[in-house]
């Protein structure tokens, strides 16, 4: 009698072990709950809130209006306030007030 080795015969064989049928079970069971929550979360993500549908065109022509009316702006007094902020530290803060230089790590 001829013994066939085709590799699915080897692995359907392999999975037919008396203690392994457990274990491709459980794997079947942890796929299963995979697919439920992944079945849930596109479902959630599909629903509809209430928010109205918005026309891409409309909402592209509303951009290019926000950005026309901010280049008419000249109004640039919101800068008057980062133009007067104190300048950067050039040396370690309170290397002056050190006595010893010496540095200890």
């Amino acid at each position: 009698m001829k013994r066939d080795t085709t590799p699915y015969k080897v692995v359907h064989r392999a999975l037919l072990k008396p203690n392994e049928i457990c274990l491709w079970q459980d794997i079947q069971d942890q796929l299963e709950d995979l697919t439920e929550q992944s079945n849930e979360i596109q479902e959630i993500m599909g629903r509809s809130y209430g928010m109205p549908e918005v026309d891409d065109d409309e909402l592209e022509a509303e951009l290019e209006a926000l950005g026309d009316e901010i280049a008419l702006d000249d109004d640039a007094s919101y800068l008057d306030e980062a133009s007067k902020a104190p300048n950067a530290p050039t040396s370690v803060p309170g290397a002056d007030s050190v006595t010893n230089k010496v540095m200890y790590l």
